[in-house]
Parts: C-alpha cells; sequence; structure tokens
C-alpha cells in the first residue's frame, strides 16, 4: 500500500465501520479448516502413471503415505510415512498460513487496516507460493527425507507442498558423475490433487482482502 492509501485509511467513515467482523468471523473459519483434526485420504497420479500415492492428512501433518515410484531405468520401489518409521510429514506453508491468520486476528479492527491487509495478503502467499527448492533438484539435502522409509538413495529427491489448493508430490530423479560429482541429467514427476478445505481457505481469504480494498477504495472517491 502507497502513501496515498495510508492516508485513506486514517480517515476511515461509518460505511466502513463494522467491517472488521465480516473479517473477523472470516478468519476464525480458516483457523478451522487449516488444523481440521478429521482424517483427510487423497490419492495422487502422475500423467504417466509413473508416480502414484495415497496420502493421510489431519491438519498441517501427513502421518501416512504409501508412494510408488517407477525410475526411469524401469526399477519399481515404494516409500512409505509410517507410524514409528521416521517423523510424520509437515506441511510448512500450511502452519505458516495459519500463523499469519493469527497475527491478522490480534489486528483485526478499522484502525489498523494496514497490517491486516499485509497479514491477509502472507496468509494468502503462504498457499500460492510454494518455495522454488521445493520444485527443483538439490531439496534430498532437506531434513524432509527423514520422513520417508525406507531412506532415500541420493539420486533421488521426494517433496510433497502446497500449490494453492493442490497439494503437490513432486520427484526428482537425477544422476552424478562419478568423478567429477557433477550433476548429470534429471527427470521429475508430480503429481496432483485438490485439497477442498484449501480452495474455502483461499477463497476466505480473497474475500476478506476484497473487503479492505474496497473500504479504501470507498474512502478515496
Amino acid at each position: 500500500m502507497g502513501p496515498g492509501v495510508m492516508l485513506a485509511l486514517k480517515r476511515m467513515h461509518s460505511p466502513c465501520l463494522g467491517i472488521c467482523k465480516d473479517i473477523e468471523h472470516c478468519l476464525k473459519r480458516c483457523k478451522d479448516l487449516l488444523t481440521q483434526a478429521e482424517t483427510e485420504n487423497h490419492t495422487l497420479a502422475s500423467a504417466c502413471t509413473a508416480l502414484t500415492a495415497v496420502l493421510s492428512i489431519s491438519g498441517d501433518t501427513i502421518f501416512d503415505a504409501a508412494i510408488k515410484i517407477t525410475r526411469p531405468s524401469g526399477q519399481n520401489f515404494a516409500v512409505y510415512i509410517r507410524e514409528g518409521y521416521g517423523i510424520p510429514f509437515k506441511l510448512q506453508q500450511i502452519q505458516d498460513c495459519w500463523n499469519n491468520i493469527c497475527r491478522a486476528l490480534s489486528v483485526c479492527d478499522e484502525t489498523s487496516f494496514h497490517a491486516l491487509w499485509t497479514f491477509l495478503q502472507c496468509a494468502l502467499n503462504s498457499l500460492l507460493n510454494p518455495s522454488p527448492n521445493r520444485t527443483v533438484p538439490g531439496f534430498e539435502k532437506s531434513n524432509a527425507r527423514m520422513c520417508f522409509y525406507p531412506p532415500q538413495p541420493p539420486e533421488n529427491s521426494m517433496h510433497i507442498f502446497v500449490d494453492g489448493a493442490d497439494l503437490v508430490l513432486c520427484v526428482n530423479f537425477y544422476s552424478r558423475d562419478k568423478f567429477t560429482y557433477t550433476a548429470g541429467w534429471t527427470r521429475q514427476f508430480r503429481a496432483t490433487c485438490i485439497i477442498a478445505r484449501l480452495q474455502e481457505v483461499l477463497r476466505l481469504l480473497s474475500e476478506a482482502i476484497n473487503a479492505i480494498e474496497f473500504c479504501v477504495d470507498a474512502t478515496l472517491q
């Protein structure tokens, strides 16, 4: 927001008073959706069927998964997330979104529209903009590898992340020159599915942001 918008917020008039009650209701609903304890089961498959998976999610955590992969060489193998093996897989983007929504709720009044808008935009971006290193080779150095059983070989890397309302499973296969240890060819498989509750969170966040921007526009007129 620029200086003109900030001045408009300071001059906020009666048509916008009380709008934060509606925004607060939206945000509380978002919190409930993001921390939903009910188990969701999702099935993912890549277009070429080289990658398939069944994942069980509660809140922001994948606590059970069976992932089947066909290597470029034709060899099949399976990877699991299981209780007692490794650690649960945390979808950090959902946690980041929840954290920003909590911050937005702490400033949810008509005198703090700029801060409220900022936190809402950060919450939205948490889901819409996955970190680049989640989708490219090299992520095998992350502790996320500890979630999968059996341990992953060094020639492939795997990650699960959120892209909007899509849950994305990404597997990279790559080769290294045994003399120089530099990366050679790389091949990537992706499988996705939609998480309905994240669709609703995105809708509610967009509505809340639009409501704030409506008040700004009304004040500038």
